[in-house]
């Protein structure tokens, strides 16, 4: 048992009672009240319940994660970099519950409280809508998903999805209430996914061309009905 392995399992350790802890003290007023909405049927209370119980399970399977990482690493000297190839279910599990919350989230954001509440108005929401979708997209083209386990492979794109789809629908929806310069940047990465769909004509995948190029179209449509319309 190597010094450095020490180190690490202790990481691991404080980084599983922190997140717990911290998504608990978080959500727990909201978790009993969401549960006693949803026992007197107070409309919504579902929503409100699920929204404080999903950063409660993903942070406990992220301590579970965590736990396990840091056994390994006392036991056979494990690190990050060799653990991560290894995959299995928790780690399966605890991804795709961390995409579920963010379109939980998101959905909750744009559905039930209004886009705007998340930047102050609905231009500047969709501005920065706009950038996140750019930034996902440049981080999945930059991640080396072939190294990843085969069961998150997915997540980089599916998470560009789920912003994409949202921001579209946004601009969509406040399309003549937003500014023509706040559907300016919803434009450019609508037409930055448009050039890197065509270019995947040849160099494949087909699947993800065909997703770039209809996420460029959910994109587009908006800002080309405001100009041209």
């Amino acid at each position: 048992m190597s010094r450095a392995s020490v180190v690490r399992a202790v990481v691991a350790l404080l980084v599983a009672v922190a997140g717990v802890g911290l998504a608990v003290s978080q959500a727990g007023f909201a978790i009993v009240g969401g549960a006693v909405g949803v026992r007197v049927g107070v409309p919504g209370a579902i929503v409100e319940l699920t929204r404080a119980l999903l950063p409660v399970i993903v942070a406990l399977l992220v301590g579970a994660l965590a736990i396990r990482f840091g056994i390994r690493a006392l036991r056979s000297n494990a690190t990050v970099t060799a653990e991560l190839p290894r995959g299995g279910k928790l780690l399966g599990t605890t991804v795709w519950l961390a995409w579920s919350w963010l379109v939980v989230e998101l959905l909750y954001r744009q559905l039930w409280l209004g886009w705007a509440t998340l930047f102050g108005n609905l231009g500047a929401s969709l501005v920065w809508s706009a950038v996140a979708v750019a930034l996902c997209f440049v981080a999945d083209r930059l991640v080396p998903w072939q190294r990843v386990p085969h069961a998150v492979r997915h997540l980089g794109l599916l998470v560009v999805i789920a912003v994409g789809a949202l921001t579209a629908l946004s601009a969509w929806s406040h399309r003549e209430i937003v500014s023509r310069v706040a559907l300016v940047p919803v434009a450019v990465v609508g037409l930055a996914l448009v050039v890197s769909g065509v270019r995947r004509v040849e160099s494949g995948p087909r699947a993800r061309m065909l997703v770039e190029l209809g996420l460029a179209s959910l994109l587009l449509s908006a800002p080309i009905w405001r100009f041209f319309g």
